[in-house]
């Protein structure tokens, strides 16, 4: 499935998709699940949609 075709089926961008799975080549499916520690918004992926995809 391409890249624009993710990211519309999820509503997000093509940025997004292509860093998750540019991170998902590079370190692997858990790695690219995790979110990066920063100020603001809170995660949006869930504990249980994370054991999902894994």
């Amino acid at each position: 499935m391409s890249i624009p075709k993710i990211a519309k089926i999820l509503h997000t961008t093509v940025t997004k998709v292509n860093r998750c799975v540019e991170k998902a080549l590079e370190h692997g499916a858990e790695a690219a699940l995790e979110e990066e520690q920063r100020t603001g918004r809170p995660p949006e992926m869930t504990p249980e949609a994370k054991a999902w995809v894994i």
